[in-house]
């Protein structure tokens, strides 16, 4: 009997051991599937989400709306709602039993500008993760700050044994050539995309993103307690523009703030810590999830931990930056395939070249590695550098004149100007690799000269025709006359108002004149009108032509990958513009209108 029974026992003991292991096998693969088909959902349902809106993307959350709010549905998989009309929103964390894990995505406009829809900060939430909005009906009102602009964040400490789960908490994501992003977390001022200072801390370049462009600037200015990363000379990031951030928030403990790509500051009681990408900074903070204390130094985090991010649910993509990587100790040239220094590349103006070195946009380079013969580089060139950064020094490895397929310019107003962008008649255009001639500001009247280089339109001149104060620029125009009215002529098919012009000759029908614009507070002005002697007339008035389009706001000068989108007016031979007006110059009526002045004879 005995016997019988530790048999019993024995099997019992194996048929336990069968089942305990494939349960804990099951349970990994179960988690690992959860999260797999999260992810896909959100991906889906949420593609749709407009600017100030947030998406429902996985089960389950709460949502608090506010007590002025309309009727909000929000409980679904796939369900939209206004930033503005919610209060807060309460994820839940990982429940594999249940098959729950929450998943929100926000598209935040932040401080960018309302004439730019498609441009958004993409917020990120997932797993036991709070989040609060603390921008007042009255900011709201007043567009000092856009819905979920600050906000204080709170993330749970419950753990999971899902190795594939990443820790809960927020990543937030700016645009790339948008400039500095302002938010207010748990009111900690965080500006992303900001410049900083990159200087290496272990002597790489790995602080500079692939991509990215750099320029030497003066170091901003923060108080002298803050913690801020110098170099020689002062190295700042810009150019390749967004930043991408993961934040966590644990209740009287610190939040955590990671900067994966990019760069960004933080500014608590006047003290400004700099993150440079591959670091974070720590902040204690309270059970009320306030400020409890100075910032950290930014210092590496372990990017191992960081791999199981949900980064492909953000609009960019990025590789997390690892500053623990093995390091290049010897020499800039080894660099690349063994992992060791990044090389970097730009494209831009050559200043200036010799055996000592080159200039690139300002930019000093360091040619004692350079595999390229200088002998065929002369300044003025469009090039593209590739390069290291080592020991504080730029060194030049590869140099390659660009050969551009056909040039195009466009003209108009900057409504915006941000770090290494212009908005121009509300269109952005990236001038990270542009030079830039005359003092750029808002309202500025200026000229962006494109070439399209390998399909792509880069913008590699900026002038600026007039300023905001209103000086003047002046354009010529040579033509034939066809009529003349009182106070208009009519000039190869244009009608030009000449009320306020001097006028030098007799205008007589079939003459040509050449016309002399000044550009003054956004508008050209005709301030004389010469009758030409038939040895003044020329047959090549120059490279400018000022015939006026109705409508130029239609030209697009982002670089696109139909660039017949753009006014391929200006073409390889800038000579061949031919200054002659409309197809249809019949359909023109000579008939001066009822407000001359409103005829705008911009140039093309």
């Amino acid at each position: 009997m005995m016997k019988h029974l530790r048999i019993i026992i024995f099997l019992s003991i194996l048929m336990m051991g069968t089942v305990i292991l494939p349960i804990a096998a099951q349970t990994a693969a179960t988690c690992s599937a959860l999260v797999e088909r999260a992810l896909a959902t959100v991906a889906t349902v949420c593609s749709s989400t407009d600017r100030n809106q947030a998406c429902y993307g996985n089960n389950a959350m709460t949502v608090t709306v506010r007590p002025q709010a309309p009727t909000v549905r929000f409980e679904n998989v796939g369900d939209l709602a206004n930033l503005s009309d919610i209060d807060s929103l309460r994820l839940n964390r990982l429940d594999d039993v249940n098959g729950m894990w929450g998943v929100a995505l926000m598209k935040v406009q932040a401080n960018l500008p309302d004439i730019l829809p498609g441009q958004n900060v993409t917020f990120l939430l997932f797993g036991d993760t709070e989040i609060q909005n603390t921008v007042s009906d009255q900011a709201l009102a007043a567009g000092t700050q856009t819905a979920m602009q600050a906000f204080y964040l709170r993330n749970g400490i419950s753990a999971t044994d899902c190795a594939d789960v990443p820790e809960d908490g927020i990543l937030i994501q700016t645009p790339s050539g948008m400039g500095e992003i302002h938010l207010t977390a748990n009111e900690i001022d965080l500006r992303l995309g900001a410049e900083v200072q990159a200087a290496p801390i272990t002597g790489s370049t790995r602080h500079v993103d692939p991509g990215a462009y750099l320029r030497i600037a003066a170091p901003r200015a923060v108080p002298k307690d803050a913690k801020l990363q110098t170099a020689t000379p002062p190295l700042t990031l810009f150019g390749g523009g967004g930043a991408t951030t993961y934040i966590r928030a644990t209740p009287g403990k610190t939040i955590q703030i990671a900067m994966l790509s990019g760069a960004g500051e933080i500014t608590i009681n006047e003290v400004t810590v700099a993150i440079p990408s591959g670091n974070f900074v720590e902040v204690p903070i309270d059970e009320a999830m306030k400020v409890a204390g100075a910032p950290s130094e930014a210092q590496p985090y372990d990017a191992a931990s960081l791999n199981n991010l949900p980064l492909e649910l953000l609009p960019e993509a990025i590789t997390i930056t690892d500053l623990n990587a093995p390091e290049a100790t010897d020499d800039p040239e080894d660099s690349g395939d063994d992992g060791d220094i990044d090389t970097q590349r730009m494209i831009g103006t050559l200043d200036s070249v010799g055996a000592d070195g080159l200039v690139i946009n300002g930019i000093d380079f360091d040619t004692s590695f350079l595999e390229s013969d200088l002998s065929a580089f002369e300044p003025g060139m469009l090039v593209e550098v590739s390069f290291v950064w080592w020991q504080s020094t730029l060194y030049a490895l590869t140099l390659e004149e660009i050969q551009t397929d056909s040039t195009s310019f466009w003209e108009g107003t900057i409504d915006v100007l941000g770090d290494g962008f212009i908005v121009v008649n509300g269109e952005p255009i990236d001038i990270s690799q542009a030079s830039i001639e005359g003092e750029l500001a808002l309202n500025a009247y200026v000229e962006i000269e494109f070439n399209l280089i390998n399909g792509d339109w880069i913008a590699v001149r900026v002038r600026v025709l007039s300023d905001s104060s209103g000086d003047e620029e002046t354009r010529y125009l040579q033509g034939t006359l066809e009529a003349v009215g009182d106070g208009f002529i009519v000039v190869d098919g244009e009608q030009i108002d000449i009320s306020q012009a001097e006028i030098e000759g007799v205008p007589e029908v079939g003459k040509r004149v050449e016309i002399e614009f000044h550009y003054v507070n956004g508008d050209w002005i005709t301030v004389r009108v010469r009758v030409l002697a038939d040895e003044d007339d020329t047959e090549d008035p120059g490279d400018i032509d000022p015939t006026p389009t109705e409508d130029p706001g239609s030209i697009d000068p982002t670089p696109t990958e139909d660039p017949g989108s753009i006014d391929p007016t200006p073409t390889e031979d800038p000579g061949s513009i031919d200054p002659t007006p409309t197809e249809d110059p019949g359909s023109i009526d000579p008939t001066p209108t009822e407000d001359p002045s409103s005829i705008n004879p911009t140039p093309t």
